[in-house]
Protein backbone atom coordinates (compact mmCIF):
# COMPACT_ATOMS: atom_id res chain seq x y z
CA UNK A 1 0.00 0.00 0.00
CA UNK A 2 1.51 3.38 -1.06
CA UNK A 3 1.66 6.58 0.92
CA UNK A 4 -0.54 8.32 -1.63
CA UNK A 5 -3.39 5.87 -1.43
CA UNK A 6 -4.74 3.97 1.57
CA UNK A 7 -7.92 2.07 2.30
CA UNK A 8 -9.11 1.68 5.86
CA UNK A 9 -11.96 -0.56 6.91
CA UNK A 10 -13.94 0.74 9.87
CA UNK A 11 -16.27 -1.69 11.58
CA UNK A 12 -18.10 0.97 13.60
CA UNK A 13 -19.66 4.23 12.47
CA UNK A 14 -17.19 7.01 11.76
CA UNK A 15 -18.15 10.66 11.54
CA UNK A 16 -16.08 13.05 9.45
CA UNK A 17 -16.18 16.71 10.49
CA UNK A 18 -16.04 18.10 6.96
CA UNK A 19 -17.91 15.27 5.26
CA UNK A 20 -16.49 12.75 2.79
CA UNK A 21 -17.76 12.19 -0.75
CA UNK A 22 -15.75 8.97 -1.10
CA UNK A 23 -17.61 7.10 1.65
CA UNK A 24 -19.01 3.78 0.42
CA UNK A 25 -21.22 1.75 2.74
CA UNK A 26 -21.80 -1.95 2.16
CA UNK A 27 -23.32 -4.52 4.53
CA UNK A 28 -22.90 -2.30 7.56
CA UNK A 29 -19.17 -1.68 6.86
CA UNK A 30 -17.68 1.58 5.65
CA UNK A 31 -14.65 2.14 3.45
CA UNK A 32 -12.84 5.42 3.15
CA UNK A 33 -10.52 6.07 0.24
CA UNK A 34 -8.47 9.25 0.29
CA UNK A 35 -5.17 10.59 -0.92
CA UNK A 36 -2.43 12.09 1.23
CA UNK A 37 -3.38 15.54 -0.07
CA UNK A 38 -7.03 14.94 0.91
CA UNK A 39 -6.01 13.96 4.42
CA UNK A 40 -3.81 17.05 4.74
CA UNK A 41 -6.68 19.28 3.63
CA UNK A 42 -8.98 17.55 6.07
CA UNK A 43 -6.64 18.15 9.03
CA UNK A 44 -6.40 21.81 8.02
CA UNK A 45 -10.20 22.09 8.02
CA UNK A 46 -10.46 20.40 11.43
CA UNK A 47 -7.88 22.73 12.97
CA UNK A 48 -9.63 25.74 11.47
CA UNK A 49 -12.92 24.61 13.03
CA UNK A 50 -11.33 23.96 16.41
CA UNK A 51 -9.72 27.40 16.50
CA UNK A 52 -12.96 29.12 15.59
CA UNK A 53 -14.82 30.11 18.82
CA UNK A 54 -18.15 29.98 17.07
CA UNK A 55 -17.68 26.45 15.83
CA UNK A 56 -15.86 24.80 18.73
CA UNK A 57 -19.00 23.90 20.58
CA UNK A 58 -21.07 22.95 17.54
CA UNK A 59 -18.35 20.79 16.00
CA UNK A 60 -17.99 18.93 19.28
CA UNK A 61 -21.66 18.10 19.23
CA UNK A 62 -21.86 17.28 15.53
CA UNK A 63 -18.86 14.99 15.77
CA UNK A 64 -20.78 12.52 17.89
CA UNK A 65 -21.77 9.46 15.85
CA UNK A 66 -25.39 8.98 14.87
CA UNK A 67 -26.58 5.99 16.82
CA UNK A 68 -30.28 6.10 16.30
CA UNK A 69 -30.72 4.84 12.75
CA UNK A 70 -29.35 2.46 10.20
CA UNK A 71 -26.70 -0.09 10.93
CA UNK A 72 -25.16 2.19 13.54
CA UNK A 73 -28.02 1.49 15.96
CA UNK A 74 -26.59 -1.94 16.61
CA UNK A 75 -23.31 -0.43 17.75
CA UNK A 76 -24.53 1.85 20.54
CA UNK A 77 -22.62 -0.05 23.22
CA UNK A 78 -19.32 0.54 21.43
CA UNK A 79 -19.74 4.30 21.86
CA UNK A 80 -21.42 4.40 25.25
CA UNK A 81 -19.34 6.46 27.66
CA UNK A 82 -16.60 7.20 25.09
CA UNK A 83 -15.44 10.72 24.30
CA UNK A 84 -14.79 11.50 20.62
CA UNK A 85 -11.33 12.94 19.95
CA UNK A 86 -12.81 15.94 18.18
CA UNK A 87 -14.75 16.82 21.34
CA UNK A 88 -11.65 16.49 23.49
CA UNK A 89 -9.75 18.80 21.15
CA UNK A 90 -12.54 21.35 21.21
CA UNK A 91 -12.58 21.24 24.99
CA UNK A 92 -8.90 22.22 25.16
CA UNK A 93 -9.80 25.76 24.12
CA UNK A 94 -12.40 26.24 26.85
CA UNK A 95 -10.44 26.38 30.09
CA UNK A 96 -12.12 28.84 32.42
CA UNK A 97 -15.42 28.88 30.58
CA UNK A 98 -18.59 28.49 32.56
CA UNK A 99 -21.30 25.99 31.83
CA UNK A 100 -19.87 24.66 28.56
CA UNK A 101 -20.99 21.11 27.87
CA UNK A 102 -17.43 19.80 27.63
CA UNK A 103 -15.93 21.57 30.66
CA UNK A 104 -15.03 19.45 33.70
CA UNK A 105 -17.53 21.35 35.87
CA UNK A 106 -19.99 22.26 33.13
CA UNK A 107 -23.65 21.57 32.44
CA UNK A 108 -23.18 18.07 31.06
CA UNK A 109 -21.14 16.87 33.99
CA UNK A 110 -23.45 18.57 36.48
CA UNK A 111 -26.47 16.89 34.88
CA UNK A 112 -24.74 13.53 35.01
CA UNK A 113 -23.83 13.79 38.72
CA UNK A 114 -26.97 15.65 39.85
CA UNK A 115 -29.70 15.06 37.24
CA UNK A 116 -32.11 17.45 38.99
CA UNK A 117 -29.43 19.99 39.92
CA UNK A 118 -30.01 19.44 43.64
CA UNK A 119 -27.57 18.33 46.34
CA UNK A 120 -28.70 17.13 49.77
CA UNK A 121 -26.71 18.44 52.72
CA UNK A 122 -27.09 17.13 56.26
CA UNK A 123 -25.98 19.66 58.88
CA UNK A 124 -25.49 18.38 62.45
CA UNK A 125 -24.59 20.17 65.67
CA UNK A 126 -23.85 18.37 68.93
CA UNK A 127 -22.52 19.64 72.23
CA UNK A 128 -20.97 16.45 73.61
CA UNK A 129 -20.27 17.76 77.16
CA UNK A 130 -16.77 16.28 76.93
CA UNK A 131 -18.21 12.74 76.83
CA UNK A 132 -17.33 9.92 74.44
CA UNK A 133 -20.82 9.57 73.02
CA UNK A 134 -22.78 6.40 72.34
CA UNK A 135 -21.25 3.54 70.36
CA UNK A 136 -24.18 3.56 67.96
CA UNK A 137 -25.06 6.93 66.39
CA UNK A 138 -27.51 6.01 63.65
CA UNK A 139 -30.10 8.30 65.24
CA UNK A 140 -27.82 11.25 64.51
CA UNK A 141 -26.40 10.41 61.08
CA UNK A 142 -29.08 8.12 59.64
CA UNK A 143 -32.33 9.09 61.39
CA UNK A 144 -35.60 7.40 60.56
CA UNK A 145 -37.22 10.54 59.15
CA UNK A 146 -34.93 10.87 56.11
CA UNK A 147 -35.32 8.59 53.09
CA UNK A 148 -31.88 8.62 51.45
CA UNK A 149 -28.32 9.07 52.65
CA UNK A 150 -27.39 12.73 52.01
CA UNK A 151 -24.69 13.72 49.52
CA UNK A 152 -22.80 15.85 52.06
CA UNK A 153 -22.52 15.75 55.84
CA UNK A 154 -21.37 18.79 57.81
CA UNK A 155 -20.88 17.75 61.45
CA UNK A 156 -20.01 20.24 64.15
CA UNK A 157 -19.26 19.31 67.76
CA UNK A 158 -18.73 21.52 70.79
CA UNK A 159 -17.09 20.42 74.04
CA UNK A 160 -15.76 17.42 72.13
CA UNK A 161 -14.10 14.58 74.09
CA UNK A 162 -10.67 15.69 72.82
CA UNK A 163 -8.87 18.19 70.63
CA UNK A 164 -6.89 17.92 67.43
CA UNK A 165 -4.61 14.90 67.39
CA UNK A 166 -6.17 13.19 70.41
CA UNK A 167 -7.09 9.52 70.33
CA UNK A 168 -10.60 10.38 71.50
CA UNK A 169 -11.29 12.61 68.51
CA UNK A 170 -9.79 10.17 66.05
CA UNK A 171 -12.07 7.47 67.44
CA UNK A 172 -15.05 9.78 67.05
CA UNK A 173 -14.22 10.59 63.42
CA UNK A 174 -13.74 6.90 62.60
CA UNK A 175 -17.11 6.18 64.20
CA UNK A 176 -18.67 8.85 61.97
CA UNK A 177 -17.04 7.31 58.90
CA UNK A 178 -18.07 3.75 59.75
CA UNK A 179 -21.66 4.82 60.47
CA UNK A 180 -22.14 6.88 57.30
CA UNK A 181 -20.61 4.04 55.28
CA UNK A 182 -18.11 3.40 52.48
CA UNK A 183 -19.90 5.54 49.88
CA UNK A 184 -18.70 8.70 51.67
CA UNK A 185 -15.22 9.95 52.52
CA UNK A 186 -13.83 12.57 54.90
CA UNK A 187 -13.07 15.59 52.74
CA UNK A 188 -11.74 17.89 55.47
CA UNK A 189 -11.86 18.61 59.21
CA UNK A 190 -10.80 21.57 61.34
CA UNK A 191 -10.33 22.22 65.07
CA UNK A 192 -10.26 25.05 67.54
CA UNK A 193 -9.48 23.41 70.85
CA UNK A 194 -12.49 21.16 71.55
CA UNK A 195 -14.54 22.84 68.84
CA UNK A 196 -14.56 20.67 65.71
CA UNK A 197 -16.15 20.60 62.26
CA UNK A 198 -15.79 17.95 59.56
CA UNK A 199 -17.18 17.35 56.08
CA UNK A 200 -18.00 13.94 54.64
CA UNK A 201 -18.95 13.86 50.95
CA UNK A 202 -20.08 11.24 48.50
CA UNK A 203 -17.04 9.45 47.09
CA UNK A 204 -17.51 10.62 43.51
CA UNK A 205 -17.86 14.28 44.52
CA UNK A 206 -14.20 14.65 45.53
CA UNK A 207 -13.45 15.32 41.84
CA UNK A 208 -15.92 18.20 41.59
CA UNK A 209 -15.03 20.28 44.65
CA UNK A 210 -12.36 22.88 45.15
CA UNK A 211 -9.59 22.50 47.69
CA UNK A 212 -11.31 23.03 51.06
CA UNK A 213 -10.11 25.94 53.20
CA UNK A 214 -10.59 26.54 56.91
CA UNK A 215 -10.32 29.32 59.43
CA UNK A 216 -11.25 29.95 63.06
CA UNK A 217 -11.84 32.71 65.58
CA UNK A 218 -11.22 32.25 69.30
CA UNK A 219 -13.43 34.26 71.63
CA UNK A 220 -11.27 33.21 74.58
CA UNK A 221 -7.57 33.81 74.22
CA UNK A 222 -6.46 32.61 77.65
CA UNK A 223 -4.83 29.17 77.72
CA UNK A 224 -6.89 28.21 80.77
CA UNK A 225 -10.06 28.40 78.69
CA UNK A 226 -9.15 25.70 76.17
CA UNK A 227 -11.24 23.05 77.96
CA UNK A 228 -14.45 24.80 76.95
CA UNK A 229 -13.54 26.67 73.80
CA UNK A 230 -15.76 29.55 72.75
CA UNK A 231 -15.52 30.80 69.19
CA UNK A 232 -16.01 29.45 65.68
CA UNK A 233 -14.30 27.07 63.27
CA UNK A 234 -15.18 27.16 59.57
CA UNK A 235 -14.68 25.26 56.32
CA UNK A 236 -15.38 26.57 52.82
CA UNK A 237 -15.25 25.05 49.34
CA UNK A 238 -16.96 25.14 45.94
CA UNK A 239 -19.02 22.28 44.50
CA UNK A 240 -19.21 22.77 40.73
CA UNK A 241 -19.98 26.51 40.58
CA UNK A 242 -21.66 26.94 43.99
CA UNK A 243 -19.60 28.17 46.94
CA UNK A 244 -20.32 26.95 50.48
CA UNK A 245 -19.33 28.15 53.94
CA UNK A 246 -19.92 26.01 57.05
CA UNK A 247 -19.55 27.71 60.44
CA UNK A 248 -19.63 25.73 63.69
CA UNK A 249 -19.65 27.97 66.74
CA UNK A 250 -19.97 27.98 70.53
CA UNK A 251 -21.10 31.35 71.88
CA UNK A 252 -21.09 32.80 75.39
CA UNK A 253 -23.27 31.00 77.94
CA UNK A 254 -25.99 32.05 80.42
CA UNK A 255 -29.20 33.95 79.91
CA UNK A 256 -27.91 37.39 80.97
CA UNK A 257 -25.23 37.39 78.24
CA UNK A 258 -27.63 37.85 75.34
CA UNK A 259 -25.97 41.02 74.02
CA UNK A 260 -22.55 39.42 74.40
CA UNK A 261 -23.65 36.59 72.13
CA UNK A 262 -24.74 39.03 69.46
CA UNK A 263 -21.40 40.80 69.75
CA UNK A 264 -19.67 37.40 69.42
CA UNK A 265 -21.50 36.84 66.15
CA UNK A 266 -20.38 40.17 64.73
CA UNK A 267 -16.75 39.55 65.71
CA UNK A 268 -16.76 36.12 64.07
CA UNK A 269 -18.25 37.48 60.82
CA UNK A 270 -15.58 40.20 60.61
CA UNK A 271 -12.72 37.86 61.48
CA UNK A 272 -13.25 34.92 59.10
CA UNK A 273 -10.72 35.17 56.26
CA UNK A 274 -12.43 33.02 53.63
CA UNK A 275 -12.29 32.33 50.75
CA UNK A 276 -8.59 32.79 50.06
CA UNK A 277 -7.90 30.80 46.88
CA UNK A 278 -11.09 30.89 44.85
CA UNK A 279 -11.78 33.26 41.96
CA UNK A 280 -11.90 36.93 43.08
CA UNK A 281 -15.36 37.96 44.15
CA UNK A 282 -17.49 40.58 42.46
CA UNK A 283 -17.06 43.94 44.22
CA UNK A 284 -20.59 43.85 45.65
CA UNK A 285 -19.73 40.62 47.52
CA UNK A 286 -16.40 41.80 48.93
CA UNK A 287 -17.90 42.59 52.30
CA UNK A 288 -16.23 42.65 55.72
CA UNK A 289 -18.93 40.13 56.66
CA UNK A 290 -17.65 36.72 55.54
CA UNK A 291 -21.15 35.29 55.16
CA UNK A 292 -21.79 37.68 52.24
CA UNK A 293 -18.98 36.16 50.17
CA UNK A 294 -20.58 32.76 49.53
CA UNK A 295 -23.56 31.42 47.63
CA UNK A 296 -24.69 29.26 50.55
CA UNK A 297 -23.83 29.55 54.25
CA UNK A 298 -24.75 27.14 57.04
CA UNK A 299 -24.23 28.49 60.57
CA UNK A 300 -24.74 25.99 63.37
CA UNK A 301 -23.61 25.13 66.87
CA UNK A 302 -24.33 25.76 70.53
CA UNK A 303 -25.47 29.34 70.11
CA UNK A 304 -26.50 29.41 73.79
CA UNK A 305 -29.56 31.63 73.36
CA UNK A 306 -32.07 30.96 76.15
CA UNK A 307 -35.79 30.93 76.89
CA UNK A 308 -36.65 33.95 79.06
CA UNK A 309 -39.16 32.30 81.34
CA UNK A 310 -39.47 31.10 84.89
CA UNK A 311 -38.14 27.55 85.32
CA UNK A 312 -41.31 26.16 86.95
CA UNK A 313 -43.56 27.67 84.31
CA UNK A 314 -41.41 26.31 81.48
CA UNK A 315 -41.42 22.80 82.97
CA UNK A 316 -45.18 22.97 83.45
CA UNK A 317 -45.65 23.84 79.76
CA UNK A 318 -43.29 21.07 78.63
CA UNK A 319 -45.19 18.37 80.53
CA UNK A 320 -47.74 18.61 77.73
CA UNK A 321 -44.97 17.88 75.22
CA UNK A 322 -47.04 19.25 72.35
CA UNK A 323 -46.29 21.43 69.36
CA UNK A 324 -48.38 24.16 70.95
CA UNK A 325 -46.20 24.17 74.06
CA UNK A 326 -43.04 24.34 71.95
CA UNK A 327 -44.41 27.32 70.03
CA UNK A 328 -45.36 29.05 73.28
CA UNK A 329 -41.83 28.64 74.61
CA UNK A 330 -40.34 30.04 71.39
CA UNK A 331 -42.23 33.30 71.91
CA UNK A 332 -39.71 33.92 74.70
CA UNK A 333 -36.67 32.63 72.83
CA UNK A 334 -33.87 35.20 72.73
CA UNK A 335 -32.67 34.24 69.25
CA UNK A 336 -36.16 34.28 67.72
CA UNK A 337 -36.72 37.78 69.08
CA UNK A 338 -33.36 39.00 67.77
CA UNK A 339 -34.03 37.50 64.32
CA UNK A 340 -37.42 39.22 64.13
CA UNK A 341 -35.80 42.56 64.98
CA UNK A 342 -32.90 42.05 62.57
CA UNK A 343 -30.36 42.42 65.39
CA UNK A 344 -28.40 39.30 64.38
CA UNK A 345 -28.01 36.85 61.47
CA UNK A 346 -29.16 39.34 58.88
CA UNK A 347 -30.26 37.46 55.75
CA UNK A 348 -30.34 34.09 57.54
CA UNK A 349 -33.33 31.82 57.95
CA UNK A 350 -34.23 29.00 60.29
CA UNK A 351 -36.78 26.28 59.67
CA UNK A 352 -39.75 25.93 62.02
CA UNK A 353 -38.83 24.22 65.31
CA UNK A 354 -41.17 21.33 66.08
CA UNK A 355 -39.19 19.53 68.76
CA UNK A 356 -38.55 19.89 72.48
CA UNK A 357 -35.79 22.13 73.90
CA UNK A 358 -32.36 20.55 73.51
CA UNK A 359 -30.83 21.77 76.81
CA UNK A 360 -30.39 21.10 79.75
CA UNK A 361 -30.93 17.37 80.41
CA UNK A 362 -29.78 15.03 83.14
CA UNK A 363 -27.13 12.89 81.45
CA UNK A 364 -28.39 9.38 80.83
CA UNK A 365 -32.07 10.40 80.97
CA UNK A 366 -34.74 12.26 79.02
CA UNK A 367 -35.48 14.48 82.01
CA UNK A 368 -34.45 18.11 82.38
CA UNK A 369 -31.93 19.09 85.02
CA UNK A 370 -33.80 19.64 88.30
CA UNK A 371 -30.83 20.42 90.56
CA UNK A 372 -29.50 23.48 88.73
CA UNK A 373 -32.96 24.47 87.47
CA UNK A 374 -31.69 25.78 84.15
CA UNK A 375 -34.66 26.83 82.05
CA UNK A 376 -35.02 24.35 79.16
CA UNK A 377 -33.84 26.16 76.03
CA UNK A 378 -33.16 25.82 72.32
CA UNK A 379 -29.44 26.47 72.55
CA UNK A 380 -28.49 24.23 69.62
CA UNK A 381 -29.51 25.74 66.28
CA UNK A 382 -28.95 25.53 62.53
CA UNK A 383 -29.43 28.58 60.30
CA UNK A 384 -28.78 29.12 56.61
CA UNK A 385 -28.27 31.95 54.17
CA UNK A 386 -28.25 31.96 50.35
CA UNK A 387 -27.87 34.58 47.63
CA UNK A 388 -31.00 33.43 45.81
CA UNK A 389 -34.14 33.09 47.88
CA UNK A 390 -35.12 29.75 46.33
CA UNK A 391 -31.66 28.18 46.43
CA UNK A 392 -32.00 26.29 49.75
CA UNK A 393 -34.94 24.36 51.18
CA UNK A 394 -35.01 22.71 54.59
CA UNK A 395 -36.55 19.26 54.31
CA UNK A 396 -36.13 18.06 57.92
CA UNK A 397 -35.24 19.95 61.12
CA UNK A 398 -35.20 17.79 64.24
CA UNK A 399 -33.23 16.54 67.24
CA UNK A 400 -31.96 13.07 68.18
CA UNK A 401 -33.99 12.71 71.34
CA UNK A 402 -32.77 9.19 72.16
CA UNK A 403 -29.11 10.20 72.52
CA UNK A 404 -28.49 10.62 76.27
CA UNK A 405 -24.72 10.88 76.74
CA UNK A 406 -24.74 14.69 77.03
CA UNK A 407 -26.83 17.40 78.65
CA UNK A 408 -27.54 18.58 75.07
CA UNK A 409 -29.48 16.74 72.37
CA UNK A 410 -27.91 16.62 68.88
CA UNK A 411 -29.77 18.67 66.29
CA UNK A 412 -29.79 17.95 62.56
CA UNK A 413 -31.21 19.54 59.42
CA UNK A 414 -31.52 18.02 55.95
CA UNK A 415 -31.14 20.73 53.32
CA UNK A 416 -31.74 20.67 49.58
CA UNK A 417 -29.49 23.04 47.64
CA UNK A 418 -29.64 24.07 43.98
CA UNK A 419 -26.18 24.14 42.44
CA UNK A 420 -24.88 25.67 39.23
CA UNK A 421 -22.13 24.73 36.75
CA UNK A 422 -18.67 26.07 37.39
CA UNK A 423 -15.35 26.95 35.78
CA UNK A 424 -12.40 24.68 35.18
CA UNK A 425 -9.82 27.10 36.53
CA UNK A 426 -10.57 26.82 40.27
CA UNK A 427 -8.04 25.02 42.52
CA UNK A 428 -9.62 21.57 42.33
CA UNK A 429 -9.44 19.07 45.15
CA UNK A 430 -8.63 16.44 42.49
CA UNK A 431 -9.73 13.38 44.45
CA UNK A 432 -7.99 14.04 47.78
CA UNK A 433 -9.56 12.70 50.98
CA UNK A 434 -8.56 11.20 54.34
CA UNK A 435 -7.63 7.71 53.19
CA UNK A 436 -6.51 6.60 56.67
CA UNK A 437 -9.91 7.45 58.18
CA UNK A 438 -11.70 5.71 55.32
CA UNK A 439 -9.73 2.47 55.75
CA UNK A 440 -10.09 2.50 59.54
CA UNK A 441 -13.82 3.07 59.08
CA UNK A 442 -14.03 0.00 56.86
CA UNK A 443 -12.20 -2.04 59.49
CA UNK A 444 -14.59 -0.80 62.15
CA UNK A 445 -17.60 -1.80 60.06
CA UNK A 446 -16.11 -5.24 59.49
CA UNK A 447 -15.36 -5.64 63.19
CA UNK A 448 -18.86 -4.61 64.22
CA UNK A 449 -20.63 -7.00 61.85
CA UNK A 450 -22.55 -9.76 63.64
CA UNK A 451 -20.37 -12.85 64.03
CA UNK A 452 -22.80 -15.05 62.23
CA UNK A 453 -23.38 -12.77 59.27
CA UNK A 454 -20.43 -14.19 57.32
CA UNK A 455 -19.01 -17.17 59.18
CA UNK A 456 -22.30 -18.98 59.42
CA UNK A 457 -23.45 -18.07 55.96
CA UNK A 458 -23.78 -21.06 53.69
CA UNK A 459 -25.27 -21.63 50.30
CA UNK A 460 -28.35 -23.77 49.86
CA UNK A 461 -28.92 -25.90 46.79
CA UNK A 462 -32.53 -26.53 45.96
CA UNK A 463 -33.28 -29.66 43.93
CA UNK A 464 -36.60 -29.84 42.15
CA UNK A 465 -37.95 -33.28 41.25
Amino acid sequence: MSDDQCTTEVTSQVHRVNGNDNCIQSNGRRKYSSSAQDRSDERTNINRQLLSPSSASSSAVSSLPSLGSGSGSSMVSEYHGKLPVISARARNFLVGSIGHQESALGDDELSRIFPNGLVNVMVITWNMSGKKGPDEINDILLPDNIEFVPDIYAIGTQESPGNSGSNEMRELIITLQSTIGPHHVLLHSAFLGVLHVCLFVRRDLIWYVSLPEDDYFNLRTKATNIVKTKGAVCISFALFGTTFLFVNCHLSAHSHRNQERMDDYDRICRSINLPRNLRPLKPKYNSTNATSRFDVVFWFGDLNFRIEQDYSNAIRMLTRASLTSFEALLHDDQLSKALDKGDIFYGFREAAIRFAPTYKYRIGTDGFDILRQRVPSYTDRILYRCKRSDQVSCIVYDCAQRVKTSDHKPVYALMEVKIKPGRDDIPLNAGAFRRDIYLDGLKRRSRDMPNNSIKNHSSVICVLS
